[in-house]
């Protein structure tokens, strides 16, 4: 990592994206939604594992976002460190999709290095930005909610991180 940026002041775009975000406000709201969630469209018996996503995402206006969203599965391989979540997953609510000020903030911090031209620090903020600020909401807005389950964060694309086991 420390080829793509090597000191803070190499990403500016983060640290001001990210300087009004209440991230415990943040994860608090992520909690409700996810309360109301499974108060609604309760997950199955049957599951192994949590996954909550992250993919780009675009309004009808063409604004771009950092999608994000939560299912249920029953495959999970832990050593392979596949999951298989699909719209045929025995948990794929509707009201599936979550929103939250801190991985917005990191989408606009990508979306300025973007635009200041700084390839480097947009695929540092994109990669490990996303990916850890997903991490860092999902643990513990879903803190004790799926109990038994494992939690895993990824993106829909591919790479995943377990949360615990």
């Amino acid at each position: 990592m420390a080829e793509l940026v090597r000191h803070p002041a190499e990403a500016p775009e983060l640290g001001s994206a990210m300087a009004d975000v209440d991230v415990r406000r943040d994860i608090a709201s992520v909690r409700l939604q996810l309360e109301s969630l499974v108060a609604a469209e309760p997950p199955p018996n049957g599951l192994v594992a949590i996954y909550f996503g992250l993919f780009d995402a675009a309004d009808e206006d063409g604004a771009e976002h950092l999608g994000y969203n939560v299912a249920g599965t029953d495959e999970y391989d832990v050593e392979a460190g596949c999951i298989a979540v699909s719209e045929e997953s025995p948990w794929w609510p509707k009201g599936r999709y979550i929103a939250s000020d801190t991985l917005e903030a990191i989408k606009r911090a990508e979306l300025s290095a973007a635009k200041a031209g700084r390839e480097k620090a947009r695929e540092a903020i994109a990669y490990s930005g996303q990916l850890g600020a997903g991490m860092l909401v999902s643990r513990f807005a879903s803190e004790g909610l799926f109990p038994s389950l494992r939690r895993v964060v990824g993106f829909d694309s591919g790479d995943l991180a377990l949360l615990d086991e």
